[in-house]
């Protein structure tokens, strides 16, 4: 039997009363988030809004001194629970294991996936559905130049980038804090070159390729953290 000393016993008794603090604070959140979504409700404003999250996660990290990618690992599932009091939200991804990791690094536990054999019948069941998760591919790309989704988040797992694409831009002002996502209008390249030449995420490259008088267009932008 492990002796548990007077120092040991005492510390643990401060961590118990932290987490009970944590969970008071937590569930505050949560009646504050819950009149937030009655506010969305009434002015249909969108349930997830990604630069916001960006937003909160930094600030947390300048309160903390951590990074702001370690406050997401964990910060999110506090989210994640919170914002299921306005909506559980859908998500279109691929029938494999690290497009069900990319849903969950990104929007936490608290969300439905949709399954798709070929994402392509996506967009003609889109009715139902709030976002897709998916790698970009050349057809992708080409469905995305033709209609009115944007990228709005990105995430990487096992080395293999994600995109999240809603039917809602991001609404971001400040250049400083977001990716841009842009290809070029027209082109008839492999997937190797749409990575290596064609897919751009700056907005230096987007630039160049106007001074180059090089049709492109947005796809999108994210928040970078």
């Amino acid at each position: 039997m492990i002796k548990i000393t007077t120092n040991l016993a005492n510390l643990r008794e401060k961590i118990d009363k932290i987490d009970k603090n944590i969970i008071e604070l937590i569930l505050e959140r949560m009646s504050l988030v819950h009149e937030v979504g009655l506010s969305k409700l009434q002015t249909n404003t969108r349930v997830y809004v990604p630069e916001r999250e960006a937003l909160i996660f930094k600030k947390l990290a300048t309160f903390s001194n951590l990074p702001a990618f370690e406050i997401q690992s964990f910060y999110t599932e506090i989210i994640s629970f919170c914002r299921k009091l306005e909506d559980t939200l859908s998500v279109a991804i691929n029938q494999d294991s690290i497009s069900l990791l990319g849903l969950k690094k990104i929007f936490g536990e608290y969300v439905k996936p949709i399954i798709f054999d070929n994402l392509n019948t996506f967009f003609i069941e889109k009715e139902n559905i709030n976002y897709i998760l998916t790698p970009l591919c050349e057809e992708m790309i080409t469905t995305l130049q033709t209609s009115k989704w944007f990228i709005i988040n990105t995430t990487e797992v096992n080395n293999v980038k994600l995109y999240l694409i809603s039917k809602y831009p991001n609404e971001i002002t400040n250049t400083g804090d977001i990716t841009y996502i842009l290809t070029k209008e027209k082109f008839n390249i492999s997937s190797y070159q749409i990575k290596e030449n064609l897919f751009f995420s700056s907005i230096e490259s987007l630039h160049l390729e106007k001074e180059r008088n090089i049709e492109i267009k947005i796809l999108g932008f994210v928040p970078s953290i």
